[in-house]
């Protein structure tokens, strides 16, 4: 193996096979015990920054023919939005859900089972379809029909559940040791694929990268992969510095940001309810992991109401971009507070709704 699993807090080395340091607990990360180059002859990214990454496989990454969400000018000079949406699911989650299911054929698991608010289920069902993977999808009752649906009509199995997505991740965790399947969204892996982002951006941007990067907080998974992959580039010197990285939550489900804001721990919120049900998470994985990342970036993190996500959703509209409430969110920090420019990173559609 060219990595290494290690705690994100205590750095102790584990299994692949757990989701937590036998330790202290916390969650577990991927080490890569080099990095070498980027394969500029390459057509496809991942193959380009195949070093960068878990796997390093040609044959296996060649078989997800990606290639770069689109990047637009939106609303005034210096603001941008990334449209994450125009995937092979129409979300982000497309890049976590290819390492994972190829993660998980490598290490011999016979499926995946995830707990997912919607989007993370899209994304395994539609690869898994395409990789002919089983697929097990447990979501709260409550979800959006869309997405429901949209995960369905792939053909993976969908288990409704009783309850919000912090209610449903320990029956995922019981289900994927009971039948021998890999733990999506969970495992070191997570992080992997959301570098990417950060790779695309700097291959769109080069050294003169947005000032502000600014991304919806749910379990704050995306957050610290984006600068995951920022690091790994400043690491072979090919930036100087890090974008501030921006993270935002409805104020209805704001653990992360009022642990920011207070200077305090995570606390965990029971039963949140917000409109943005895509980051609907009172227990955030990566919470602590955010307030590290926020820091290192010099980065600031927001919350907005409910009224001022369906107004930037609004205008976003007339932009001519369909975002996800969750999405919307990442507008808010332009419109509402003092941040003049920056890069929205737009998660999900407004179909999803």
């Amino acid at each position: 193996m060219n990595y290494s699993i290690n705690c994100i807090a205590c750095g102790h080395l584990e299994k692949v096979s757990i989701i937590s340091c036998s330790r202290c607990s916390k969650g577990l990360e991927v080490k890569l015990n080099k990095q070498n180059e980027i394969y500029n002859s390459e057509e496809s990214l991942l193959l380009r920054y195949r070093s960068f990454l878990p796997l390093s496989d040609k044959k296996i990454l060649g078989r997800y023919p990606n290639s770069s969400t689109p990047v637009i000018q939106i609303y005034k000079k210096n603001v941008y939005a990334k449209l994450e949406y125009c995937t092979f699911s129409a979300s982000s989650k497309d890049r976590e859900a290819f390492i994972e299911i190829v993660m998980a054929q490598v290490l011999g698991y016979k499926g995946i089972v995830v707990a997912s608010t919607g989007n993370m289920g899209g994304a395994l069902a539609s690869l898994c379809a395409m990789f002919k993977f089983p697929c097990i999808v447990l979501i709260p009752e409550d979800t959006s029909r869309n997405k429901i649906r949209h995960i369905e009509q792939f053909g993976a199995v969908v288990k409704k559940v009783p309850g919000t997505y912090d209610d449903i991740v320990p029956k995922a965790i019981e289900f994927a040791n009971k039948e021998n399947m890999f733990l999506a969204s969970l495992q070191a892996f997570r992080f992997e694929g959301y570098k990417t982002i950060a790779y695309e951006l700097f291959e769109k941007f080069g050294k003169n990268l947005p000032k502000n990067i600014i991304v919806p907080l749910g379990d704050g998974t995306t957050y610290v992969g984006i600068w995951k992959g920022f690091k790994d580039l400043k690491n072979q010197g090919l930036i100087d510095s890090y974008p501030s990285l921006i993270g935002v939550q409805a104020k209805q489900c704001d653990p992360i940001v009022s642990a920011y804001i207070n200077k305090s721990p995570i606390k965990f919120l029971k039963n949140p309810n917000t409109i943005a049900q895509a980051i609907r998470i009172g227990n955030p994985l990566d919470g602590d992991y955010s307030l590290r990342v926020v820091e290192e970036t010099r980065g600031q993190m927001f919350s907005f109401k409910e009224n001022q996500i369906l107004e930037a959703q609004s205008l976003l509209l007339k932009e001519g971009v369909d975002a996800e409430f969750t999405s919307a969110l990442t507008f808010c920090p332009i419109l509402f507070k003092d941040i003049g420019e920056g890069l929205l990173l737009i998660t999900g559609p407004g179909f999803k709704n």
